[in-house]
C-alpha cells in the first residue's frame, strides 16, 4: 500500500502478527490463566497444566523477548518492570523448569500481563479463520 507524503510516495508495511500452532492450540488454557484474578486460583491452573499448555507460556515469553510478536508501547511499559522474570521464564528448557519458576518466583504475578497481547491477538486470527 502506497501513501503520498509531500508529493513522495512512501511505503506502508504493516507487520503481520504470526501466531503459532501451540498457542491457538491452548488458547483456552491462556485465556483462562489471563482472566484469573486470584493468585490462588491461577496456581491451581498452573499445577494441573499439562506440558504442553506450560511450554505454551515458555513460547510466549520468547517470542516477545525476540521481538516477533511487535507491542505496543504501552503494553511494552507494563511488562518492563518483570523483563528479568520474562527472560528466565524464556529460557526455562522443560515443563518442570517452567512450573517451578512460575510457581515459585514472580511468575504468577506477570502470566496476565505477558498473555494479554498474545490472548487478543489469537482472538482476533480465530475469529477470521472462521
Amino acid at each position: 500500500m502506497y501513501e503520498r507524503i509531500g508529493g513522495k510516495a512512501n511505503l506502508k508495511v504493516k507487520q503481520k502478527r504470526i501466531i503459532g500452532p501451540r498457542v491457538l492450540e491452548n488458547y483456552k488454557f491462556l485465556q483462562d490463566i489471563a482472566k484469573t484474578k486470584s493468585l490462588k486460583k491461577r496456581s491451581n491452573i498452573i499445577k494441573n497444566a499439562s506440558p504442553n499448555e506450560l511450554l505454551t507460556i515458555v513460547e510466549v515469553a520468547k517470542n516477545i523477548l525476540s521481538s516477533n510478536f511487535p507491542l505496543t508501547g504501552r503494553q511494552k511499559n507494563r511488562l518492563l518492570p518483570f523483563v528479568d522474570s520474562i527472560r528466565k521464564i524464556s529460557r526455562a528448557r522443560s515443563e518442570l523448569g517452567t512450573r517451578r519458576f512460575i510457581q515459585n518466583g514472580n511468575g504468577l504475578n506477570i502470566i496476565p500481563s505477558l498473555l494479554l497481547p498474545i490472548i487478543v491477538e489469537a482472538a482476533k486470527h480465530l475469529i477470521t479463520a472462521n
